[in-house]
């Protein structure tokens, strides 16, 4: 059962870190404006860009892919989880490696409530990388809190944090599912001293 602050502070994680893992291109200025799109707050223009650049058929594949990316993260951002899917599945037809578009696919997943795939994309993107970035630690680690998975969120959180020792909203994330282990370990012994008690 989702914790409704939970799911709340998971959409507001993925939306910012959405945006950081929005792909560069290089080649027609369409792909150019469209990566700036996908940095932006959602805008209907943003979508019409990307198309414009993915149907010229000017782009190198990586660009290309890197386009349906883009397009991926501002269908995400506007609510069109199916668009955004299709478009992410589609960039990784063409570079199944690409780390953002691994981290953007798992973003859609997560807030489609999808913890399952997101989890394996997560994972996939974290081995890629070498556990090396924090983005994606944080974001996998936000899906255990949602399926109630505390302590493997503590492990993700405190793994991001050691990449990015400053970053505030991992100390926060960190200090949280501290708090929430806590809270359910105390919980346990109330219940187990209720039973005993009645027993």
């Amino acid at each position: 059962m989702l914790r409704l602050p939970l799911t709340m502070g998971l959409a507001l994680v993925l939306s910012v870190t959405i945006a950081h893992a929005a792909k560069t291109t290089f080649g027609t200025s369409e792909a150019e404006q469209c990566y700036r799109e996908a940095l932006s707050p959602a805008r209907a223009t943003g979508t019409r860009v990307c198309t414009q650049a993915i149907e010229k058929g000017q782009l190198t594949t990586r660009d290309l892919a890197a386009s349906y990316t883009n397009r991926g993260v501002i269908w995400a951002r506007t609510g069109e989880i199916e668009k955004a899917l299709a478009d992410h599945n589609k960039a990784l037809e063409l570079n199944p490696d690409s780390i953002g578009g691994l981290i953007n696919r798992a973003n859609a997943h997560s807030r489609d409530q999808n913890y399952h795939d997101a989890l394996l994309d997560y994972d996939r993107a974290i081995e890629l990388s070498g556990a090396a970035f924090a983005p994606a630690l944080f974001n996998r680690g936000w899906v255990y809190r949602a399926i109630d998975d505390d302590k493997t969120a503590l492990k993700d959180f405190q793994a991001a944090l050691k990449l990015q020792p400053d970053n505030e909203r991992y100390e926060r994330a960190a200090a949280e599912a501290k708090r929430q282990i806590k809270e359910a370990k105390k919980e346990a012994r109330r219940k187990k001293r209720e039973a005993h008690t009645n027993g």
